[in-house]
């Protein structure tokens, strides 16, 4: 048996529905109380932990989480060394001008508690080096020219590497002239992200100016630093009984509680919703308590959790 099927044999003889021919609950409802009852335990304790490393682009400031992802609790740069977490507001009160501010290294990550799956690195990553690149370089016949003019696909083209640099174009000469808006084409490129998801450009509007119809590119950013974000995350959804539940099984009994309150809650018997609600105050007992162990902790105090400063 799993620890779900566990929990509901347990919630079914404490609320005597153990009677399969007229159970009173399906054993889906109360997979689904078990579900909310596992986000919810994460999300407000924070048990489950997880880390991914995020390249900072050139004139980019703003950055995602994972989708799972539910609060950034540490940012290190890509030497190790700690960022602060601070509001906007803490950075109005600063300089009202911070907005604006660019240079290489990152130095503190602006977080909005009520967006948690999105921060803004200060200063703007940039590299004085980068200002004023030209894109898509000219790419002729067996020639590849810059390292910007990558072209990863295209019809009557072939390519000797994996990395989608141009080495030798096998092109027919009527189809040169016809068809050559189609040889700027840009899948992938390591150190760039694209800000479309189409790399297709037959056309281009803007301050970019193109010295050849091929190695076209739609709009990237080059790489200049790397942080690693260490942040709380939401658990996989269980799909079946004999699903695995990622939170540790101290949390079992707080999920029996949450199960039986949440059952008897939505009966239309008066007394029986008052009688879910006791047990729902023994859910958020447990909770407390395990908020409290938390906060006690019984190991070394990890140095490297940022404090978040300001207010939201």
């Amino acid at each position: 048996m799993s620890r779900i099927t566990d929990i509901i044999k347990l919630v079914r003889e404490e609320l005597a529905d153990k009677t399969q021919s007229v159970q009173r609950w399906t054993d889906f409802l109360f997979l689904e109380y078990i579900k909310e009852a596992q986000r919810d335990i994460a999300y407000r304790l924070g048990c489950l932990k997880d880390s991914t490393t995020i390249d900072l682009f050139y004139n980019v400031p703003i950055y995602s989480l994972p989708e799972n992802a539910i609060r950034l609790t540490t940012i290190k740069d890509s030497e190790g060394i700690d960022l602060q977490i601070v509001s906007h507001d803490y950075m109005d009160n600063i300089d009202s001008n911070w907005y604006f501010e660019k240079g290489e290294r990152p130095l503190k990550i602006v977080y909005n508690l009520l967006k948690r799956k999105q921060f803004r690195v200060y200063p703007i990553p940039y590299k004085e080096d980068y200002e004023g690149y030209k894109l898509g370089y000219e790419i002729s016949v067996g020639q590849n020219n810059d390292d910007f003019g990558i072209i990863a696909d295209s019809n009557d083209v072939n390519f000797d590497s994996d990395f989608g640099c141009v080495v030798d174009l096998n092109l027919d000469n009527s189809q040169t002239k016809k068809e050559n808006k189609y040889y700027g084409v840009l899948t992938s490129a390591t150190n760039f992200i694209f800000d479309k998801s189409v790399g297709i450009v037959s056309d281009s509007k803007g301050k970019l100016v193109f010295s050849s119809p091929y190695g076209f590119v739609t709009g990237i950013a080059k790489k200049v630093n790397n942080i690693i974000a260490f942040y709380d995350r939401m658990p996989k959804d269980p799909e079946t009984l004999e699903s695995e539940l990622e939170i540790d099984d101290i949390y079992d009994r707080a999920i029996k509680f949450y199960c039986m309150g949440m059952a008897l809650r939505n009966d239309v018997e008066s007394q029986d919703r008052n009688l879910g609600n006791e047990f729902i105050q023994f859910y958020e007992g447990e909770l407390r308590t395990f908020r409290q162990d938390s906060i006690l902790g019984y190991g070394t105090r990890n140095e490297s959790t940022i404090r978040y400063l300001g207010e939201i």
